[in-house]
């Protein structure tokens, strides 16, 4: 609904009764739509007019209209009182406090307005905001995770590493009671108290055979259940990156075989093909004797 406020009868006001959220909105747009000073306000005009304002809102029955009232009363007593002599220079307009008024209502309502507009930016609008990357390096690309052939390269070094034990004549080969499962347990803990470290630095300088395997085993485990990345770092090295919490280490699901039944039929298979060689050069290499004299073979070439 629109209602035509005449302040000056050849310029009617136009006013939209639902955008109004009280009778300051009203005398401010009042005020903005015919240029008038907020600090020189005719107040006989406003007055009338706000009045007009007033029956109409009465007419509709708003619910504010008491406050459409109270500002009607204030501004016909600001109306009187500047009918009346000023008799001190230094007395008060009488439209000074209703001024005070509007400035300070209408710094709320663009406050207000700005609130409302953040409230809807990022919500209903997205700004794009600047690179915060931009301008700086690129970054280095991700270490690729060691395949199956890296990681044998590497356990072959490592073997080769391995000091040779003397063979005996005859010996036996003691069971060792380490299982894939405890050197689990045990590599958790060593990467809690650090999180990155590489296989040689974990193994430390000496190392047994039997050591070196179920080590690799707990760590292709805990590979598997995504605990831990192996990354390379050299042909002789990969570096162990934690990326999970390594605490509920389930347990239950490594398959935990005699690891040591497979060290033992290593060392048994090394020390055998060792003895055999040795027979073997030791064979070649002793020439035959008969009594005192010692016979060398003559061999006649092929003719």
């Amino acid at each position: 609904m629109e209602l035509a406020l005449d302040i000056q009868t050849e310029s009617p006001l136009k006013l939209q009764l639902d955008v109004f959220e009280g009778p300051l909105d009203v005398l401010i747009h009042m005020i903005k739509e015919k240029d008038l000073d907020i600090f020189d306000i005719p107040i006989a005009h406003i007055a009338e007019e706000f009045q007009k304002y007033v029956d109409l809102a009465q007419t509709l029955e708003l619910d504010r209209a008491g406050d459409y009232l109270s500002i009607a009363a204030e501004l016909a007593l600001i109306k009187s009182r500047m009918l009346l002599p000023i008799t001190k220079e230094d007395e008060e307009d009488p439209r000074q406090e209703l001024v005070d008024r509007l400035l300070e209502h209408q710094q709320m309502k663009e406050v207000s307005k700005y609130l409302h507009d953040c409230y809807h930016l990022g919500r209903d609008v997205f700004v794009r905001g600047a690179d915060p990357t931009e301008g700086l390096p690129a970054p280095p690309p991700p270490k690729a995770e060691v395949d199956t052939n890296e990681l044998q390269r590497v356990f072959n070094f490592l073997l080769r590493r391995v000091p040779r034990p003397m063979i005996p004549s005859s010996h036996q080969v003691r069971k060792e009671t380490m299982t894939v499962r405890q050197r689990i347990v045990w590599l958790c803990e060593q990467l809690r108290e650090q999180s990155n470290m590489s296989l040689l630095q974990l193994l430390g300088e000496t190392y047994e055979k039997h050591i070196l395997i179920v080590t690799f085993l707990a760590l292709l485990e805990l590979s598997r259940l995504r605990r831990i990345r192996l990354v390379q770092i050299s042909e002789q090295d990969i570096q162990l990156e934690t990326i999970d919490d390594l605490e509920d280490i389930p347990l239950e699901e490594v398959e935990d075989f005699d690891n040591m039944k497979m060290v033992q039929d290593q060392l048994d298979a090394h020390a055998s093909k060792k003895q055999k060689q040795k027979k073997k050069r030791k064979r070649t290499a002793t020439p035959k004797r008969q009594g005192n004299t010692t016979v060398t073979p003559i061999t006649t070439p092929k003719t």
